[in-house]
């Protein structure tokens, strides 16, 4: 993926095959920012370094909600932000 400072985390296609937003429409309601960049969301200080993703929801979730959560973070774990390469994401 190209720069990362001019994709969306939710709307951009950037991890699979749509956006985020399509997949995973409920989680997309319940974000504090619709139109909130990859590297916003990317945060390099968490995992002993090597990043971590750090999506801001606007509550708890409920307990039916946490399979849809878990297939989020799937969806993005082993993706990362690489700011030395031109901020592609792996």
């Amino acid at each position: 993926m190209g720069n990362e400072w001019r994709v969306r985390f939710w709307k951009d296609k950037w991890c699979g095959d749509s956006p985020l937003c399509m997949p995973f429409p409920s989680l997309f309601a319940l974000v504090d920012s619709k139109e909130v960049w990859v590297v916003d969301i990317w945060d390099s200080s968490t995992q002993r370094g090597r990043g971590g993703w750090n999506p801001c929801f606007s509550r708890p979730f409920n307990d039916w909600e946490v399979d849809m959560l878990e297939s989020f973070l799937v969806q993005l774990h082993g993706k990362r932000v690489c700011g030395d390469v031109e901020d592609t994401v792996l």
